[in-house]
């Protein structure tokens, strides 16, 4: 679903939809799914002994794929004029470079770390 809200950004930041009513759903969606697929993530990375799978690798490069195409997509609240989030707006486009960056470390660190015993039912491997 992460991925589904990502394309739809990158089309509406395209033009080849329009920004409509129907934007909060898609970002509440993809916020939703995200959240799952990080609690899920770090249940698996904890308790569970599982194979680097796809899905793991791919959480913050999706995750990040979501928030640039949301940052190049349009401000509802100059709707009228077509102003994108990146127009001098909030966020600085040093801090979605960074974003990207750490993304991709993240998928990287993530394949190469590997847990090589599974932990003790009940116990926490991760560090907090």
């Amino acid at each position: 679903m992460l991925g589904v809200g990502a394309v739809y950004e990158a089309a509406v930041a395209l033009e080849a939809l329009s920004a409509g009513s129907r934007d909060d759903l898609v970002i509440l969606v993809a916020l939703v799914a995200f959240l799952v697929g990080a609690s899920t993530s770090f249940v698996h990375a904890c308790f569970v002994r599982v194979e680097v799978a796809m899905a793991w690798l791919l959480l913050a490069p999706v995750g990040t794929a979501f928030v640039v195409a949301r940052w190049y997509s349009f401000d509802p609240y100059y709707a009228p004029t077509l102003r994108r989030h990146s127009d001098d707006g909030f966020v600085s486009g040093v801090w979605i470079v960074a974003l990207v960056g750490l993304a991709l470390a993240a998928a990287a660190l993530t394949r190469l770390l590997r847990v090589p015993e599974p932990s003790p039912q009940g116990s926490c491997s991760c560090s907090a």
